[in-house]
């Protein structure tokens, strides 16, 4: 019983800010150079540095196995507030530039269509939608983070100040923290109590 408690408790809210497809903000729940690939950092040359335009998600893996780093993708929409708080705000400091940059191959993707959308947005609309049915995105800013093998290890959904976006990311890349990770070894018959309090951090 004491088990069932527990993993039920890890689809319960996490605190940082998300906005989901209504527009309603609510709390977060937890769950990151090929011709395809092109990185800009149109935020800062301090701040986390992006690749705006993904045309074959095979290239970002590439590129991820390439230079043995994680995967940080940020799916956001254009109307999302939490997600231009995060843009304009904290992946421009000079910090969590250096975490991501050193850790990560770091991806945005925008998953909603307006008439306004870029070129860049335009050609990684396929990607996009890939990405949206099949991680099933429903709220803005979701983080997913992948290893250099293109897997899935962990998810971050909603956004804060900047220590709380490194320590995301230090969970991130730490397989012990790994949601996804943890889930597979409990789905393995690992049920050692750490792991259970660590899937619901």
């Amino acid at each position: 019983m004491k088990i069932i408690i527990i993993i039920s408790m890890a689809a319960m809210p996490m605190f940082a800010i998300a906005q989901n497809k209504k527009g309603n903000a609510k709390p977060a729940t937890k769950t990151v150079a090929k011709p395809t690939a092109k990185k800009e950092n149109k935020e800062t040359e301090v701040g986390v540095r992006f690749i705006h335009k993904v045309t074959n998600w095979n290239d970002v893996v590439s590129e991820a196995k390439k230079e043995n780093k994680y995967i940080l993708l940020d799916c956001f929409t254009t109307w999302c507030g939490p997600c231009k708080y995060v843009s304009s705000k904290i992946f421009p400091m000079k910090n969590v530039g250096s975490f991501y940059n050193e850790n990560f191959i770091n991806v945005k993707l925008q998953i909603d269509e307006t008439a306004k959308d870029n070129a860049d947005v335009l050609a990684s609309r396929k990607v996009a939608k890939e990405i949206e049915d099949k991680y099933q995105i429903a709220a803005y800013p979701t983080f997913l983070i992948f290893d250099k093998n293109g897997k899935l290890v962990h998810r971050v959904v909603g956004a804060g100040d900047d220590n709380y976006m490194i320590e995301k990311g230090k969970n991130a890349i730490d397989p012990n923290h790994q949601f996804y990770t943890l889930q597979d070894k409990y789905r393995q018959g690992n049920k050692d109590e750490k792991l259970l309090i660590n899937l619901l951090d």
